[in-house]
């Protein structure tokens, strides 16, 4: 029987690929996914632990210009979403309604991990990243 359903899997997977190519196939696998998958509550207290460390409003992380303080918090938001939660990029970008441009979001994850101890700048990112991450994990293990 189990020979059955791979062989059926296989065939709608060629079809899948015939019409809507590899990206169409990978893009619905990830659909799927992601809804099936609820961290609603996981991604909210990602958002009030940055949302404190930064001294902003949740609300303000889904300001669509962000400038200086406000796009540091978002970026680390970014990370922790990511490294943290294990969430894609796409979702990420999906959660801040940023549609199908995931620019931002990478430039966010990439700033953590090209990110200079010598310079002040990414040394303040870097420290507030610790620190939300830190918070957060606590948070997770305090809500279990």
């Amino acid at each position: 029987m189990a020979e059955k359903q791979v062989e059926t899997l296989l065939k709608n997977m060629h079809k899948v690929i015939q019409k809507h190519g590899i990206d169409g196939l990978n893009d619905a696998l990830v659909v799927l996914i992601n809804q099936n998958s609820d961290n609603s509550e996981e991604v909210a207290i990602v958002f009030k632990v940055v949302s404190i460390e930064f001294k902003i409003e949740p609300k303000d992380l889904m300001l669509k210009h962000a400038r200086g303080h406000l796009t540091d918090a978002k970026q680390v938001c970014y990370c922790l979403l990511h490294n943290c939660l294990q969430l894609s990029v796409r979702k990420i970008a999906r959660i801040f309604n940023i549609g199908n441009s995931f620019t931002s979001v990478f430039n966010g994850i990439d700033r953590l991990r090209k990110a200079d101890p010598n310079l002040k700048q990414d040394k303040d990112f870097v420290t507030h990243y610790e620190t939300a991450k830190n918070n957060l994990l606590t948070a997770l293990n305090n809500k279990v």
